[in-house]
């Protein structure tokens, strides 16, 4: 992440409005090489306190209420926040939220206190893992999508020194993941000059190829769909953060 200092949020209603012509009203036969979004994904990061003199979950969901006003439920949303306790994601849903994503960015117990400081103060790592399985009890196999950054476990002076362990780590905590019915989305980690991690040097190529492989072959072995609505295979693929969905049929 770079540095941001202030990003005035949009309104509901401009949200909505813009959702309705892009899904609606914009004829996409016209440009079949732009490929449609498939879904609105509706992210603005964590809330701490107030906003708005709403809460987090009052605060996104209002733009949830709006985006169904004007599209009725042809639109699926994604939503991408810290997990919730379960009666909230409940709410979330019958608000009209579709799929779930909550990063978790990276497996190891020990670099999740140093690469997440924020999440494992605020929320801690085994509840967050709490929360996300309860999100496949709420939204189904397939429709809680949380992000890896992959490589980032190679950060140093804390992190895996070789591919091979790097490697293991990120590979066991999409195991677990899966299994449970969590389609885990390893987003390809770009070190960002301004930001704390800035000048590492990024994971060699091969550590990428061998993520890559695993994710799908955990996505065939626990038989899930690929991340919600993601076209997968080559030439088929426009997620922009991994090559994963560059496999399969």
């Amino acid at each position: 992440m770079g540095q941001v200092g202030y990003i005035t949020p949009k309104k509901p209603e401009e949200v909505g409005e813009a959702a309705f012509h892009l899904f609606i009203v914009e004829d996409w036969t016209r440009f079949p090489e732009l490929r449609r979004p498939y879904q609105i994904h509706l992210n603005g990061g964590t809330i701490e306190h107030i906003l708005r003199k709403q809460s987090e979950q009052e605060f996104y969901l209002s733009f949830v209420a709006a985006v169904r006003e004007r599209t009725g439920n042809k639109v699926p949303i994604m939503l991408q926040s810290i997990p919730w306790p379960k009666e909230m994601e409940k709410r979330a849903k019958e608000a009209g939220v579709t799929s779930r994503s909550s990063n978790f960015e990276v497996w190891d117990k020990d670099l999740f206190e140093i690469i997440s400081p924020g999440k494992a103060r605020h929320v801690g790592r085994n509840e967050w893992i709490r929360r996300m399985l309860d999100q496949v009890d709420v939204y189904g196999v397939g429709h809680v999508i949380p992000g890896f950054v992959a490589g980032v476990e190679m950060a140093q002076p804390w992190g895996f020194k070789t591919v091979k362990e790097a490697v293991r780590s990120t590979t066991e905590g999409m195991r677990f993941f899966m299994s449970h019915g969590i389609v885990v989305r390893p987003i390809s980690w770009c070190v960002e000059a301004l930001s704390a991690l800035g000048g590492q040097t990024p994971p060699p190529v091969d550590y990428f190829i061998q993520i890559d492989r695993n994710w799908y072959d955990l996505l065939l072995e626990f038989d899930l769909p690929p991340q919600t609505r993601h076209p997968i295979g080559p030439g088929r693929n426009h997620y922009p953060n991994s090559a994963a969905w560059d496999m399969g049929d």
